[in-house]
């Protein structure tokens, strides 16, 4: 079985995380599977490329990411112990985030934004558009968490290790415009991915 996601037009910097790959069952060996995912995408180019094979027999979770143009996104799920899984086989596919050149920042709105991760956890990240001090305070778990800041070419600039429940994070030599800012667990599962407006 696979899934594939069509992206926008010029779209590139990729990135999602699938989770769940080491699900297994044991009993009648007609049972037994390991998971085995895929990933392709078709560049800008309309060439199909590779992105990584992933075992359940070897990783819970994989974090892509996929520099470039990219016009699709194929995730395939086969049985890699014998081929033949007699039980449904699923992954998780986190948010896939992505940069398109030239968007207007605009569409962008609002100021405090708080809810709910897949994980449980409970985020607020303000004030967006922010111009001096951007916040993102965490209800409820004491985890560690790893913020990403990235640019709207999918530059890295920015990565902290949240090691309390409110981070405070300067913006004021950043030059303005639309950026991504991402957290992570410290098994590297994604909590958030949220667009800030540096203004």
């Amino acid at each position: 079985s696979s899934t594939n996601l069509i992206l926008p037009v010029n779209s590139q910097d990729i990135s999602f995380t699938i989770s769940g790959i080491d699900q297994v069952t044991g009993g009648k060996p007609s049972n037994r599977y390991i998971d085995l995912v895929s990933v392709s995408y078709v560049d800008g180019n309309n060439n199909t490329q590779a992105a990584g094979t992933f075992s359940g027999a070897n990783v819970s979770s994989a974090n892509i990411s996929i520099t470039g143009q990219v016009k699709s996104i194929t995730v395939s799920l086969a049985d890699g112990y014998d081929g033949n899984a007699g039980v449904t086989m699923s992954v998780n596919l986190g948010v896939v985030t992505y940069c398109v050149p030239n968007s207007p920042a605009a569409r962008y709105s609002g100021s405090t934004k708080e809810n709910t991760t897949s994980l449980g956890e409970t985020i607020k990240i303000y004030p967006n558009p922010v111009s001096s001090e951007l916040i993102v305070e965490r209800l409820g778990s004491n985890s560690k968490v790893n913020i990403s800041m990235y640019n709207i070419s999918g530059q890295l600039i920015k990565q902290i290790d949240m090691q309390t429940n409110r981070q405070v994070i300067n913006v004021e030599k950043f030059a303005k415009g639309l950026y991504l800012l991402r957290l992570t667990n410290e098994n590297g599962e994604v909590l958030k991915i949220d667009r800030i407006i540096i203004k």
